[in-house]
């Protein structure tokens, strides 16, 4: 199979914030001022502003992350108990952190393996989309933990989709990411070129946030098309039902039509 054949799914995710406005705010706004006192109160003086800062940036990734999931995959139409949403929105945040920090690990690991050479820049960022085409697959337990029916959590289906889907999955992750790096690079490089004080970190801060959230927006869609594709196609795990064999005898006439047959014969 193509290794392109979740590209559709990329461009979806891109005209979905665009097709519903309204919707796209009503989930997005609240998150997004969310992570935008997270980002301020990290520089607050107490001692605990930091740990602060972090967890409620987690919180609004993770409720922008898993209601705009609901919203593509079921328009909000899965029923779920109040706390059944919030025991998979906890998960899901735990979920996506994790491998965040998959991610993060590898970007370290590769900027100690290219250390002090030319172009590390450039070879880390290479490296790190190699790594994250290898692990895409794996984001498909987001929304598994959002959308999925509680007999589907309980089964093997998150691993048939995953072992169906394969790099195909983290490829379309990366191709749906890469507008989101150049744009972060040239915002880097602009803020760079500025004369540095709060006010300049500050704004740089706030539009890497910015862009962050889009990024955050376009593959939780992207992942959630993608779940509902496989859901769909993927093959089921273990021995199929076996087809019911037909008899190899003749079905016995019924008495009636014997007898009938019988008293045929005697006249």
């Amino acid at each position: 199979m193509s290794l392109t054949r979740y590209s559709p799914h990329i461009a979806q995710a891109f005209r979905l914030p665009a097709q519903n406005p309204a919707t796209l705010v009503r989930i997005a706004a609240p998150w997004f001022v969310l992570a935008l006192g997270a980002l301020f109160i990290k520089d607050a003086p107490f001692a605990a502003a930091g740990a602060l800062s972090m967890v409620l940036m987690a919180v609004a990734f993770g409720g922008l992350g898993f209601f705009w999931q609901r919203f593509v995959g079921a328009g909000e139409a899965v029923p779920l108990t109040p706390g059944g949403k919030v025991i998979r929105f906890l998960l899901w945040i735990m979920a996506y952190q994790a491998l965040q920090g998959l991610e993060l690990f590898s970007a370290l690991l590769l900027g100690l393996l290219f250390e002090g050479q030319e172009n590390a820049d450039v070879m880390i960022k290479v490296g790190q989309q190699l790594f994250q085409i290898l692990i895409g697959c794996f984001f498909l337990i987001l929304p598994h933990f959002a959308l999925a029916t509680s007999e589907e959590v309980r089964g093997n289906r998150l691993q048939e989709m995953v072992l169906a889907g394969g790099v195909a999955v983290g490829l379309g992750y990366v191709l749906s990411y890469l507008p989101f790096l150049a744009l972060s690079e040239i915002a880097r490089s602009g803020f760079a070129s500025m004369p540095q004080d709060g006010v300049i970190e500050q704004a740089s801060s706030a539009v890497s946030l910015i862009i962050h959230f889009l990024s955050v927006l376009i593959a939780t869609g992207y992942f959630a098309l993608t779940w509902m594709d496989l859901r769909a196609t993927a093959p089921r795990l273990g021995p199929q039902a076996a087809a019911p064999v037909e008899d190899s005898e003749p079905a016995k006439e019924k008495r009636t039509t014997r007898l009938n047959r019988g008293s045929k014969a005697k006249r």
